[in-house]
Formats: C-alpha cells, sequence, structure tokens
C-alpha cells in the first residue's frame, strides 16, 4: 500500500469516529473490538487527554462517551495472552512466563515490554483530562457487558447486537489462577485507582459484593480522592 493509500484509509477510520456523536473511549483488552465492531466505527485507542489534544477542549463538550472496563487481573492475563500471540514477550531467546511478564512489564515497566505509553495505564487514566476531571459518561463492566449493553445501545442509538472478537484463548498457565501473590499483589498496587473506582474486588475478598447495577455514569465514577464507586461484580 503506497502512501497516499496509507491516508487515506487513516482518514476514513477517523472520520468513522469523529462523525459520530458520541467517543468510545477504547481501553485496551477489555472487548473493545467487539464494540467497535457492532457500533461499526475504527478502532482507536484514543484517551480523553490523546482526543483533547488532538482536536481541543471542545472535543468532549459536542458529544457524550463511553467506556468498558475490565477488573485488572483478567485484563492483564488477557493483554500476556496478546503479547505472546504477537511474540512480543520475548526475553533471551524465550518467551516469559505470566509471572515473569508481570513482573517486567507491571511492575518494573520495562519499555521492551509496556509497547505503547497507554497499554500498561489503569483505565480510569483513559477518561480524565490533564485536571483529573472524568469526562466519560457512561462506564460498563465487561463482565456485564451483556446485560447492560442496553445502556450503550440508548447513549449511541445503536441497535446492533454485540459480537465476540479478538478474545485471546486461555490456558491454565495464562488465566488468573496462575497468578502468584506477588504478582496479584503487584496488579493490586499497579491498578489500586481501577479497583476502587470501578468497585472491583480484589483477589483475596472472601465474597463477591451483593448483586447491584453495573453501569456507571460520569457523577458515580469517582476519582480516587474519593469514595469507591457502588457496583456489584460477579467471578468472570
Amino acid at each position: 500500500m503506497n502512501r497516499r493509500a496509507q491516508a487515506e484509509q487513516s482518514f476514513a477510520r477517523l472520520k468513522s469516529v469523529l462523525d459520530k456523536p458520541y467517543f468510545f473511549v477504547h481501553v485496551n483488552k477489555c472487548g473493545g473490538t467487539s464494540v467497535a465492531a457492532a457500533l461499526n466505527i475504527a478502532q482507536l485507542h484514543g484517551s480523553v487527554k490523546t482526543m483533547i489534544k488532538l482536536f481541543g477542549p471542545g472535543f468532549f463538550a459536542s458529544r457524550k462517551a463511553f467506556s468498558v472496563v475490565r477488573r485488572p487481573y483478567e485484563r492483564m492475563c488477557s493483554l500476556y495472552r496478546y503479547r505472546v500471540k504477537r511474540n512480543e514477550a520475548e526475553f533471551n531467546g524465550r518467551t516469559l512466563e505470566l509471572n515473569e511478564w508481570v513482573y517486567r512489564a507491571v511492575k518494573l515497566q520495562d519499555p521492551q515490554f509496556v509497547l505503547g505509553e497507554e497499554m500498561m495505564k489503569p483505565a480510569l487514566d483513559w477518561m480524565v483530562d490533564s485536571a483529573g476531571n472524568n469526562l466519560v459518561d457512561l462506564v460498563v463492566q465487561l463482565e456485564n457487558i451483556e446485560e447492560d449493553w442496553g445502556k450503550i445501545q440508548a447513549l449511541t442509538g445503536c441497535k446492533a447486537e454485540l459480537p465476540r472478537m479478538n478474545a485471546t484463548r486461555s490456558t491454565p498457565e495464562t488465566s488468573i489462577a496462575a497468578l502468584s501473590s506477588e504478582s496479584r499483589e503487584i496488579i493490586e498496587d499497579f491498578f489500586d485507582v481501577d479497583f476502587d473506582t470501578f468497585g472491583y474486588d480484589r483477589f483475596e475478598a472472601a465474597a463477591w459484593r451483593p448483586a447491584g447495577s453495573s453501569a456507571l455514569s460520569a457523577n458515580s465514577v469517582p476519582l480516587a480522592s474519593e469514595a469507591p464507586a457502588a457496583g456489584a461484580q460477579r467471578p468472570a
């Protein structure tokens, strides 16, 4: 593909996003490929800060924003499987196992394994502007997206059903069951704001919270300095 064709393709992808009266803050490894496919928009991993930097502070004043989040343990295991699939978890001629990768990618933030400034950020970091204001109107947990898909349909005006795409097959060696206590602690520390903000239980929790709403509005998704958001989760 020549440069002109590449430029035209990039413009078409961007236009498919900018023409909508809403914006999907596509946090990586949170089911966003399926969401983008259902809405017929290009995949664009653009945080609130990135979009404001590109298009100015009025970008979110003129459109609704929503996002999908995932419990950090599962998100990191999914990202690990994705990196392995793309041969991006190699070190000294071999593929790192899950706990080694968590240590290097999450704990050490080794650039060789982070591979993208925002790809390893907590989900909340994708949603706030430079002043820490959350500009996302609706947050849905991936664990409950089938039940809450109607809320996304209402916000976007899209009636399409949700397909399942880009899923990476889990194995015993690449699932949360394989996480060591050290890896769990690393993930809990690094993604502390996501556990608290989106109501996710940490691994050592004896029981899941009582059932409740899993779709959160911007007003009910506080920053880390505020009270944790209410919202039930169930094991994924």
